[in-house]
């Protein structure tokens, strides 16, 4: 059995730390944070130590336990990858791996016929079977805009025998596999009530609510996995404010702090007590979505839409926000993803913001964007835009709301403008599935080659075919901008030294399946 050990290094001093903390807006000191070393140690017999409570501070609350409803990445993280379970699901290194099914074979672009583990129980004992699959991808179809089309993909499903399920798509998809990530699956029976008693088949199972409070969990005797998980509860905190978070973690009230900034994790670097952790590359992309429907003049002109582009730095905020630990983005997919490719964008320059706003009939554009309260990057990188806008004329309102106040809003397009942010995986179609797909149902961006593109992207298997379809389908979203892209964020995470095996994928997501606590 193999452990990775994250460790972060900085080439810092006091000094530096001190400036870092108390520069003045636009003063900014970088301090260099070297990459992430992964250290592989070879567990020895009996070091893995079971039981206990781990106790996660979370900066937002959830008010529905609905996998098929709820898209927010704390929920999926936190909640939907530890209490449910899909056909196959992502790890740490954003591989492709088998959960609930055992195998899979490939008939052919369209046809996948999927072998379940047997004995694999949901949480109310019963048995899960291939009915059990079939009925999650067809309600898929109902739910949430951004995982329908899950569901929607698919012509058939036969059931072969209890523990065999065969997929007929409607369209060629080599990527169903890694779609099937995003539907977990449900018992029917429970369906109806899963918004506040969620029934699955993962590790921990819900044990109760108090809202604005925490979530708790414990361990699910009869997983599948068995000897997993290694903790017997684990308790979710919700608490806003990232200084309370880090002052609980501190004091011992709390184990993990699921994400802080690069400048508030700074001053852990050296401790004993405190471990920073960050995986050495990232594909969780911020950005400003562009398209809610309540702003005429950005909903009528890309051309308006460029012009705000300029007066965004995303140099300044990976800077302050990422102490220069991220990477500031165009095109709407990070580096690290297949087919990434690179545009000169819009470089900031606020005497061409206001030379197009001229051009286009809008000198005095007022503009809100709406922020999530306990998300500091969401908040910094709107400040400095909001300082970029005021020089070539235009008013931004920062509206900060809490999470649920926020997602409503989200969700039913009641917005000007809204920070958000994703965590991509290796699918170079995620962008499309997750993000634009929301926007393109909603009727407030929709372009019809990039929708032709996005579908083509699913069946191309030619690689050179491929990596052309991909270019212009990013230099379409760099064209009409649905989205101002801020940048790939890094994903920091503090823990008490005595927690293990906590992982943070490049896609932000925090995985403690396999968590244990030496205690």
């Amino acid at each position: 059995m193999t452990k990775r050990i994250l460790i972060l290094l900085a080439a810092m001093t006091i000094l530096s730390l001190v400036a870092a903390c108390t520069a003045a807006p636009g003063a900014v000191t970088v301090v260099e944070v070297e990459k992430e070393v992964i250290v592989e140690v070879t567990a020895v017999p009996g070091q893995i130590k079971e039981g206990g409570t781990l106790t996660i501070a979370i900066g937002g609350d959830m008010d529905n336990f609905d996998p098929q409803a709820m898209t927010l990445i704390i929920f999926s993280d936190m909640f939907r990858f530890q209490v449910y379970g899909s056909l196959a699901t992502i790890n740490e290194n954003l591989e492709l791996v088998p959960d609930l099914a055992e195998s899979w074979e490939i008939v052919d672009a369209s046809t996948y016929i999927v072998k379940l583990r047997e004995g694999v129980k949901f949480h109310n004992g019963r048995e899960m079977t291939a009915e059990d699959v079939k009925f999650s991808f067809e309600r898929v179809k109902d739910m949430a805009p951004t995982l329908a089309r899950y569901g929607e993909g698919i012509d058939s499903m036969e059931i072969l025998d209890n523990y065999t399920i065969q997929f007929n798509l409607a369209t060629a998809n080599a990527y169903f596999m890694d779609d099937s990530t995003w539907v977990s699956i449900i018992p029917q029976e429970a369906a109806e009530t899963l918004q506040s008693e969620p029934i699955g088949t993962g590790p921990f199972k819900f044990v109760e609510w108090i809202p604005n409070d925490r979530i708790v969990l414990e361990r699910f005797e009869d997983y599948w996995d068995e000897g997993k998980p290694y903790v017997d509860k684990v308790v979710l905190r919700v608490m806003p404010d990232v200084q309370a978070r880090i002052a609980s973690l501190e004091a011992g009230e709390v184990d993990v702090v699921r994400d802080v900034s690069v400048v508030d994790a700074l001053r852990f670097l050296t401790s004993e007590d405190i471990r920073v952790i960050k995986p050495d590359s990232s594909t969780a992309t911020q950005y400003f979505v562009m398209v809610g429907g309540q702003n005429e003049a950005i909903m009528n002109s890309f051309r308006v839409r460029q012009a705000l582009a300029h007066a965004l730095d995303n140099d300044a905020v990976n800077r302050t926000a990422w102490m220069g630990q991220g990477t500031p983005l165009v095109s709407p997919i990070a580096p690290s993803v297949p087919y990434f490719a690179e545009f000169e964008g819009y470089p900031y320059d606020p005497e061409k913001c206001r030379e197009i706003l001229a051009e286009e009939g809008y000198p005095d554009l007022e503009v809100t964007v709406e922020t999530i309260s306990g998300f500091s990057d969401g908040k910094q990188a709107a400040v400095i835009w909001q300082a970029g806008l005021a020089e070539c004329g235009v008013t931004m309102n920062i509206v900060e709301s809490e999470i649920a106040v926020w997602l409503d809003k989200y969700i039913g397009q009641e917005y000007e403008v809204s920070w958000n942010a994703m965590g991509l995986s290796a699918n170079p179609n995620d962008w499309m599935d997750r993000g634009a797909s929301r926007w393109i149902r909603a009727g407030t961006w929709v372009n019809e080659e990039a929708i032709e593109l996005w579908e083509a992207g699913k069946s191309e298997i030619d690689p050179q075919k491929a990596a052309e379809n991909f270019a212009r389908l990013q230099e379409i979203n760099v064209e009409e901008l649905p989205v101002i892209m801020i940048g790939a964020a890094p994903s920091v995470s503090l823990v008490r030294s005595n927690v293990k095996n906590w992982h943070v994928s490049p896609s932000q997501l925090r995985l403690y399946r396999e968590v244990w606590l030496d205690q």
